[in-house]
């Protein structure tokens, strides 16, 4: 009697948990790809399913949704503790197995955005091998930044962008702005110095708004020199036809950055081109 009722609490657990994956992939198909308000019920049972069917050659399209909705999704994860994506993320990408570079970039932000730095070995590997695809690189430079070595990470994302290998305006430091658009917290001094100092490279040669408007977030928030160089940005953006274009692009983000974090200099910027 009891080892009947065991197997029935737990295929009752696999039909919660296999309703509780499908309801995530309904609502991501549906455009529903936003913060999700339990992620220890919607994502956890994601990882379950990915560890458990992952092999070599499994159907490429459950494997690049199953690693997307990781990554959207994995500072839930960071959340409530769950690490349990680490280890299997490590062992896949270090085996000669066949991953789609998608599924190569999702695990590779993944691995970067949980920061566990037992990672960081692979996620060196794909940054610095130049054999691999650029946006594969792109996205193990940005991870290898987070796990503790920001130093080699921007000098592969400034070699992409010198041999325009990646376009500029993808280089945008949004994967270093955390909540509240702070800037998030690197594993040392100085990687934070490694990163000021590419952020301020990419802020001095960007012409597009988004990677404007980032980099100007992130240098506000730091050294005097570096918020010295962000209102001098700011202001040759906001006077640049080439950036703000009348009735094409909005400027509002980029003045609502300057007031929030550029104290009464900043204010008095965005109350002068409002």
């Amino acid at each position: 009697m009891r080892m009947r009722a065991t197997w029935f609490l737990t295929a009752l657990l696999a039909a919660a948990l296999l309703s509780t994956t499908l309801a995530a992939k309904e609502s991501w198909d549906n455009g529903e790809e936003g913060v999700l308000t339990d992620p220890a019920h919607e994502v956890s049972p994601v990882v379950d399913d990915l560890i458990r069917d992952f092999k070599p050659g499994m159907d490429t399209s459950e494997l690049n949704w199953l690693t997307r909705f990781i990554r959207a999704n994995c500072g839930g994860l960071r959340a409530i503790g769950d690490y349990r994506i680490v280890k299997p993320y490590t062992k896949w990408l270090s085996d000669t197995v066949q991953l789609t570079d998608e599924a190569r970039r999702n695990m590779l932000q993944t691995l970067g955005a949980l920061g566990d730095t037992s990672a960081a070995k692979v996620v060196m590997k794909y940054a610095t091998d130049t054999t691999m695809r650029p946006l594969v690189r792109y996205e193990a430079a940005v991870a290898i930044c987070l796990l503790g070595n920001a130093e080699t990470g921007t000098r592969v994302l400034q070699d992409l962008a010198l041999t325009k290998t990646v376009p500029f305006n993808w280089l945008a430091p949004w994967q270093f702005v955390g909540s509240e658009k702070k800037p998030v917290g690197l594993k040392s001094v100085a990687d934070e110095k490694a990163l000021t100092l590419y952020v301020r490279w990419l802020a001095e040669r960007a012409t597009d708004e988004n990677t404007i408007a980032y980099s100007i977030s992130y240098l506000l928030q730091k050294d005097d020199a570096s918020k010295a160089l962000a209102f001098r940005v700011a202001e040759r953006a906001l006077q640049s036809p080439d950036v703000y274009l009348p009735g094409q692009n909005d400027r509002r983000d980029l003045l609502s950055r300057l007031a929030w974090f550029g104290g009464k200099r900043g204010k008095a910027l965005a109350a002068k081109y409002e």
